[in-house]
């Protein structure tokens, strides 16, 4: 008897152990993912007024002001529910709720040179939570849940140069998109762009003002077991926004 009680103990234990190391394991690839988009939201935000969550989402400093616009799920503006939603949060709560609630978020900074001419650039970091609308080369139900979604976040910038006595634009560069990067994607999917689209900035008939816009189709490869001729197809993205000279 007290060998098989030995033995169920053994079985017990190296049970609970497997099931402990498993449970470890599923949590370190969790927080590794969540520190990944913690550390990038965590960057986004750093902007906010005097790095506090209040309704004010404009922040100036000289000659940078940055703007925040945040967006939901059904595409409405949140901006400053959201904003007012995270004071006195803890950063890992923020996230939580930008994570349900948002689809979009903007962080736009401009930008005021002097020298001759005035000249305004202004960057946007833009996010999108991506999901799979299409999928070529295999059926639904084959490809994981975790293919489905991930997240992007890419910088633009475009300027105008514009007479700092009649405040009539002069020149306007097109939009330029100058880094992306990929959050939160499974391992087997390789994620990229495809017709990228920035038309040249259409000028305000008054001189004043000139507007801005950008697209993109964000596409994915993906690998691993038979799924090496897989793609899938997570719609298009666009962007756009107005520079004015004041």
């Amino acid at each position: 008897m007290k060998k098989i009680l030995m033995v169920l103990l053994s079985i017990s234990m190296i049970i609970t152990l497997s099931f402990s190391s498993l449970a470890a394991e599923s949590e370190m690839a969790e927080s590794q993912v969540s520190t990944e988009s913690l550390t990038k939201f965590s960057v986004f935000i750093t902007d906010l007024p005097n790095h506090e969550r209040s309704t004010l989402h404009n922040k100036s400093e000289g000659n940078r002001t940055i703007i925040y616009k945040f967006i939901d799920n059904e595409g409405n503006d949140i901006t400053n529910e959201f904003i007012t939603d995270i004071t006195n949060m803890s950063l890992k709560e923020q996230y939580e709720l930008f994570e349900q609630n948002v689809s979009c978020a903007i962080k736009r900074t401009e930008i005021i040179t002097r020298s001759g001419d005035l000249s305004k650039t202004v960057e946007e970091e833009v996010y999108h939570k991506c999901r799979a609308v299409t999928i070529t080369g295999a059926s639904w139900n084959q490809v994981p849940s975790s293919a489905l979604e991930g997240k992007v976040y890419y910088r633009l910038r475009g300027s105008i140069t514009y007479n700092p006595n009649t405040y009539k634009i002069t020149s306007a560069t097109p939009v330029l998109r100058v880094n992306i990067d990929w959050v939160d994607w499974d391992p087997d999917v390789r994620p990229y762009t495809k017709n990228e689209y920035s038309p040249s900035p259409v000028i305000a008939a008054n001189g004043y003002s000139a507007t801005f816009k950008y697209q993109l189709n964000v596409f994915a490869n993906l690998g691993g077991g038979d799924m090496d001729y897989v793609s899938l197809g997570y719609g298009s993205y666009s962007d756009s926004f107005k520079i004015s000279a004041d």
